[in-house]
C-alpha cells in the first residue's frame, strides 16, 4: 500500500512539473495565424519597398530577429513603463539595422509603413 501511495505521489508531482515545463515553453511560440500574418506583412513590405534580391533575405532575417525580441518583451514581467522602454530600444536597434540595409527612399517608405502599423495597433487597443 505504501509503495502505491508513494508511486502515485511521484506520478502526480511529475505530471504537475511536466505540465508547467510545457506551459512555459509554449509562451515564446507563435500561433499559425500569427506566423501567416507576419509572413504576409513581410511580403507586402518587400513589394512596397521595392527591394533588390540582395536586400530581401537580410530584410527577412532582421524582421524575424526583432520579432522574437519583441515577443520576449511582451511575455516578460515588469511594469508597463519598463516594457515600453525595452520596446523603444529594440525598435531603435532594428531601425538602425534597416537604415544600413535600405536606401534613403526605401528607409523613408519603411518608416511610413511602421507609422501606419502603429496607428492600426492604437485603433485596435481602443
Amino acid at each position: 500500500m505504501k509503495k502505491t501511495i508513494s508511486f502515485l505521489s511521484v506520478l502526480i508531482v511529475a505530471l504537475i512539473f511536466g505540465t508547467q515545463i510545457t506551459y512555459a515553453q509554449s509562451g515564446g511560440k507563435f500561433t499559425p495565424e500569427q506566423k501567416e500574418k507576419f509572413k504576409a506583412q513581410i511580403e507586402a513590405d518587400l513589394k512596397k519597398l521595392n527591394l533588390t534580391d540582395e536586400q530581401k533575405e537580410p530584410y527577412k532575417e532582421i524582421s524575424i530577429k526583432y520579432l522574437d525580441k519583441l515577443k520576449g518583451v511582451k511575455s516578460a514581467g515588469g511594469s508597463r513603463w519598463s516594457k515600453y522602454k525595452k520596446l523603444k530600444a529594440i525598435q531603435k536597434a532594428k531601425n538602425a539595422e534597416m537604415k544600413r540595409l535600405l536606401s534613403s527612399s526605401q528607409y523613408s517608405t519603411y518608416l511610413e509603413i511602421q507609422a501606419r502599423r502603429r496607428k492600426e495597433l492604437k485603433k485596435m487597443r481602443r
